[in-house]
């Protein structure tokens, strides 16, 4: 399954990564991966917003995503923030061949661990890959994905590890939970999300029932004006930092 975007999905993800400040404390642990980078390519960027808070630390970055929701609105943010450093396009990353950059990030990607091979061929220093810390079938309501985690950290460095490959991982949690402007918007969200994941299983309407209430019961008030309901959620992930050439690992 793919990820939905569409005008509610892109405004509630956007609101969600400014509220809990994901993407910057994400790109905090990014940013010393590519500190003698000049040039980054985001393979599947979907919003890009990690893009945007990397933006100042690099020379230039480019960002593919094969839906053109995704890549519309992030070219929005671009213009509205005055970035001239970052081009966002629509395209497979296949279509990627003499697009080397110093370092490719591939952020909580595919469904093969083929696709770290297969993308390191446009990395002049190293990937940066980003994953869910455990594997999971199960799908979960926290962003705009609807798609199960067929992998995570231990499979990723077991991979690494069996094609020789020099890498640094490290682990966080971050919240990265969903605000809302009102109790009615947290009942679309949920109501939203439920249905696609019940259709996506094949599960009928007492199992997506089942799903909202439990998605529901965990709502937390806020005492904020602007966002006073809540839906928490901790994401928990690895960085890992390959080298794909024989230079030695920035610091960390």
């Amino acid at each position: 399954m793919d990820f939905i975007w569409n005008e509610k999905t892109i405004d509630w993800f956007k609101t969600a990564s400014a509220y809990t400040g994901f993407h910057g404390r994400l790109a905090s642990i990014v940013r010393p991966c590519v500190a003698d980078c000049e040039t980054l390519c985001d393979v599947g960027c979907g919003l890009g917003l990690l893009d945007l808070e990397l933006a100042k630390d690099v020379k230039e970055i480019l960002c593919v995503d094969r839906n053109e929701a995704a890549i519309g609105a992030l070219n929005e943010f671009i213009r509205a923030r005055g970035i001239r450093n970052v081009v966002a396009r629509v395209a497979d990353a296949g279509t990627l061949a003499g697009e080397r950059r110093d370092a490719v990030i591939l952020s909580f990607f595919g469904s093969s661990l083929e696709d770290i091979a297969r993308f390191s061929q446009f990395c002049g220093k190293r990937m940066i890959l980003i994953v869910h810390e455990k594997a999971s079938s199960a799908r979960c309501v926290n962003a705009v994905s609807l798609r199960p985690k067929p992998f995570g950290a231990a499979e990723v460095s077991r991979f690494l590890t069996g094609r020789g490959l020099r890498f640094r991982e490290m682990r966080a949690a971050l919240e990265f939970g969903q605000p809302f402007r009102s109790l009615a918007d947290a009942r679309d969200f949920i109501r939203t999300y439920t249905a696609s994941m019940s259709d996506a299983a094949g599960a009928g309407a007492a199992a997506q029932e089942r799903l909202y209430g439990d998605m529901e019961s965990r709502l937390v008030e806020t005492g904020r004006a602007d966002y006073p309901v809540y839906l928490p959620k901790q994401k928990r992930l690895a960085v890992f930092a390959v080298e794909t050439s024989e230079r030695t690992p920035p610091p960390g």
